[in-house]
């Protein structure tokens, strides 16, 4: 079997192109995105994701492959602009050579997110989960947020509220005709 080499696996992608499973995992102290080979069962560490990577980068919450090939992570970073800081989750491509690109602002919260994606091998189009909450000391409740979205390469939707529900697994199933 494949050996442990992870202390959390937070999401996974299968690549069509290479036949790679990927993994985003939290191993120690940092962030790796690994690429597993299921036929040779091995594992190894494709980059250690850090702010020299990803600008004022925080925490890695989802991982997605699409028909290209292309990894898709979804990350949370701050930074400091001319009036504030700002904290947010970006959609970043992940290239062979192991660089990070910003891709897409998502506009949304930073803290207390899960989230997961998967990309449409069909289409293209990103689908991902997200939910946060948050502790409202005034009310003495906890407000939460939970939605599906949608990005087709330019526009977020939000396609569907989900309530309160964190979902942490996220999949396609069929082919392109279904």
């Amino acid at each position: 079997g494949l050996p442990s080499y992870t202390d959390e696996v937070i999401d996974m992608a299968y690549n069509c192109q290479d036949g790679f499973l990927y993994a985003l995992a939290y191993a120690g102290m940092s962030y790796e995105i690994m690429r597993i080979d299921l036929h040779h069962e091995t594992v190894e560490t494709v980059m250690t994701l850090g702010s020299e990577l990803v600008p004022g980068f925080q925490e890695a919450y989802a991982l997605a492959c699409g028909p290209d090939g292309l990894l898709y992570l979804i990350a949370g970073s701050r930074h400091s602009g001319d009036e504030a800081e700002y904290a947010g989750l970006y959609l970043m491509d992940v290239t062979e050579e192991a660089e990070t690109t910003q891709v897409f602002n998502l506009g949304l919260e930073l803290e207390n997110s899960e989230l997961s994606a998967v990309i449409d091998q069909a289409s293209g189009t990103l689908y991902f989960t997200y939910y946060t909450s948050q502790y409202d000391t005034a009310r003495g409740e906890l407000e939460e947020q939970a939605v599906f979205y949608s990005w087709n390469g330019s526009e977020l939707e939000p396609l569907l509220e989900l309530g309160n529900i964190a979902f942490d697994a996220l999949a396609l199933t069929g082919g392109p005709d279904v």
